[in-house]
């Protein structure tokens, strides 16, 4: 195999406490070290992340350190492919860890197959050792808490799919649609990938390229990342046609739903089913939350977990309600 040379990209912003152990599992890789260089794109780190980096630099000649003054993910992620001297682009995450064959075994399946981009699944794991963090990384990997992405469930071959979690990219991808949107502040990747495949590029999930991803071990995280998320899905219309894909509106049109449902079940005839919808919901939160305690060998599993399935819920929901709105009102003034 003739071994192409990879970019590595990390957008960071205050990941001090990840960094370093993220690009010491990039490095310990089975791929030739000559044909890597990792690029930490940094945001204005106000905390030590630059400092670990440097050190890093001193000793390993493949580490690199880009400013990003705009701070951002999306510019972030544009100065690092404008950078690069790669004819592969591996978009890397702070938070994560990788196994030694993980980028031999995207550019392989990069190149075996007739994709433009390719990526793996994702590994939920708690952030500390509470049994609120494991609960969390549970519903984080849970089809209920998460929906269908392909990447977060169990598949047995490769499929081809609308989005990867840190896709393996062709690079030349990145000088035909001009690179990431950096009007967006999250959900950038969600809306290349589609335009990607609107303009006729394949994106594929490979089941044997599994990365580590530390979730979020606090409810306050949780809802503000996830309210975010969910802001963005709906501003992301501002910028891009088409941005998202339907489910990523389920957990809005849910809250919507309790919302008004509330108030139509004063009718008798609409309370059954409003409460048989609401009961419905809450039985399977509770089928799974028991699943959970479980599973941690821990009774009180089973609140972290419902709590979690309604904090994920609920602030992702939130969040594109806020989203549409704020939407809907710059639309306007562009009349």
């Amino acid at each position: 195999m003739k071994f192409p040379k990879v970019s590595v990209i990390i957008p960071a912003r205050n990941e001090e406490k990840f960094i370093e152990e993220c690009i010491r599992s990039l490095m310990n890789t089975s791929y030739p070290e000559e044909k890597i260089e990792i690029l930490v794109v940094d945001g204005v780190s106000e905390d030590g992340t630059r400092s670990v980096v440097e050190k890093m630099m001193e000793k390993n000649k493949c580490v690199k350190l880009i400013e990003n003054l705009k701070k951002r993910k999306s510019p972030g992620l544009n100065i690092g492919i404008k950078h690069a001297a790669g004819d592969v682009i591996l978009i890397a995450d702070a938070h994560s860890t990788y196994p030694k064959d993980y980028i031999l075994k995207n550019v392989q399946n990069l190149l075996n197959s007739d994709a433009h981009c390719v990526g793996g699944m994702i590994n939920v794991k708690p952030r500390s050792d509470t049994v609120k963090a494991k609960a969390i990384a549970y519903v984080l990997s849970h089809p209920f808490g998460t929906g269908g992405a392909k990447y977060r469930l169990k598949i047995e071959k490769p499929e081809y799919v609308d989005t990867v979690p840190f896709g393996c990219y062709r690079k030349e991808v990145f000088d035909k649609l001009e690179g990431f949107n950096e009007n967006l502040h999250r959900n950038m990747d969600i809306e290349f990938n589609l335009r990607m495949i609107r303009n006729g590029y394949k994106i594929k999930l490979f089941p044997d390229i599994v990365i580590d991803y530390y979730a979020r071990d606090n409810y306050r995280d949780l809802w503000n990342n996830n309210f975010a998320n969910g802001y963005w899905v709906m501003m992301s219309n501002l910028y891009s046609k088409r941005p998202f894909s339907l489910r990523h509106t389920v957990p809005m049109a849910f809250l919507i739903f309790l919302v008004f449902g509330a108030m139509l079940s004063i009718f008798s005839i609409f309370f059954t089913f409003y409460l048989s919808i609401v009961g419905l919901y809450i039985a399977i939160g509770c089928y799974l939350s028991v699943k959970a305690a479980f599973r941690l060998k821990f009774a009180e599993a089973f609140f972290h977990t419902l709590f979690s399935f309604w904090v994920l819920h609920l602030s992702y929901g939130a969040g594109s309600v806020c989203g549409a709105i704020k939407l809907l009102s710059e639309k306007l003034k562009r009349r």
